[in-house]
Formats: structure tokens, sequence, C-alpha cells
């Protein structure tokens, strides 16, 4: 058998590999628009509504029918100061959050008068929609809206729905992440109230 008729060992073509490394870098280059518009899209500021403006204000937009809106989770700590205070952070969309508000709600109205004061933050909704909600549950208690989700971070919120015990001096007493119910409540927050 001769030399030129020996089986050579095939080699990739080289239009192979340039097609792979142009595949490759095409999905690299997509990847990265992808991850440039969705920090975009999470960066950018919305308009401030109508709704919206008015619950950051505490006043309602004429026409709609505002909850019991308050100008601040800063101003509504300050304002309930020496009291037991549950923060809660929730969403309309949350089915947990709307689950555990009746009992919530029930709870502070039972103990308002003995040094407690219920908190609800409502997660990057409008006024509109938490009006909506409310009407349609019955459930009416004292609401910071939170329209960009920047009262999480001081708190540590990663998920809805959250709740803070605050007592009377300040601290945070008591955390709980997930769904909370009465008897939560009658255990944990009743021994601190006052009699």
């Amino acid at each position: 058998m001769s030399r030129s008729h020996a089986r050579r060992r095939p080699q990739k073509p080289t239009a192979s590999r340039v097609l792979t490394s142009y595949w490759t870098w095409l999905a690299a280059g997509v990847a990265l628009i992808a991850i440039a518009l969705l920090v975009s899209a999470l960066t950018q500021t919305q308009p401030e509504t109508a709704a919206q403006a008015a619950a950051a204000s505490g006043r309602a937009a004429s026409g709609s029918i505002a909850p019991n809106l308050l100008p601040s989770l800063d101003a509504a700590l300050e304002d309930s100061a020496g009291q037991v205070r549950l923060v809660n952070f929730w969403a309309t969309w949350c089915p947990p959050c709307r689950a555990e508000l009746p009992d919530l709600v029930a709870y502070a109205g039972d103990y308002a008068g003995q040094g407690f004061q219920f908190i609800g933050v409502n997660e990057q909704e409008s006024a509109a929609q938490v009006s909506a909600f409310l009407a349609q549950s019955g459930l009416d208690f004292p609401i910071v809206l939170d329209g960009d989700g920047s009262q999480m971070a001081p708190f540590g919120v990663t998920g809805l729905p959250s709740s803070f015990l605050i007592g009377p001096d300040g601290t945070i007493v008591q955390r709980w992440t997930g769904m909370i119910n009465r008897a939560t409540l009658e255990q944990v927050v009743t021994p601190l109230l006052v009699e």
C-alpha cells in the first residue's frame, strides 16, 4: 500500500470552528443585551400618578376612595412611639398576605386601647389598587404606600408577608417572614401590652 492511500485523520474544518465561535459570541451578546435591558427596566423611574402623589402626601386624589393612608413609615412610627407596634409588609397580589390580614386587623382592633398599633406597609401598589382591595375585603387599617419598595431594605425584607414587632422603646422584638395568625399574636404580643 502506498503512502498516498493511507488514511489520514480528518481535521475539523476551519469553517466549523468559525461557526461554533460565532454562535458562542452571539449567545453571549444576546445575554448581555438581555441583562442590560433588565437592569434598565428595574432602575427606570415611573411617572407618579395622581393617586401615588396623593398617597405620598397623605391626601386622597379627587374622585378616589382613599384608604387610611399614612404619610410615611417614619412618621407612623414616630406617632406611635411608646406603643407596641406591628409593622406588616404586604401586597394585594400575595395570597398569604391577604389571608393573614383579617387576623391582624381584628387583633389590632381588640388591643388598640392597650398600647398596640398595627401598621401595614403596602409594597409597590397604587392607592387605587389598595382602595379596591380594602373595599372588597371590608378591612380598614393604617397603611403606608411604599411605591418604590424603599421601605423594605432598612428592615431587610426579602419576601412577603414580613412582619416586625417593635417594642415601646423602638427596638425590634420579633421578626416573622411568612404568614402569622391570631394565636401567634396572642402568644408573643399580648404579654407585652399594658393591661
